[in-house]
């Protein structure tokens, strides 16, 4: 789930004519950088619990 709403978010970027191509880099850049906190402690760090639950 997480890395579906990654890929939409850089979908969105990818696609928005009012985003110029510098914005465009540096809001890439951005996204990549996020880190995903999902769940518990013990499961907000663990990409693979939330990907098999979702």
């Amino acid at each position: 789930m997480a890395t579906n709403i990654r890929a939409a978010f850089r979908a969105a970027f990818m696609s928005s004519s009012w985003v110029t191509g510098g914005v465009r880099e540096v809001a890439l850049r951005k996204l990549e950088k996020m880190k995903q906190y999902v769940g518990s402690p013990f499961q907000q760090r663990n990409d693979t619990i939330v990907n098999q639950f979702y």
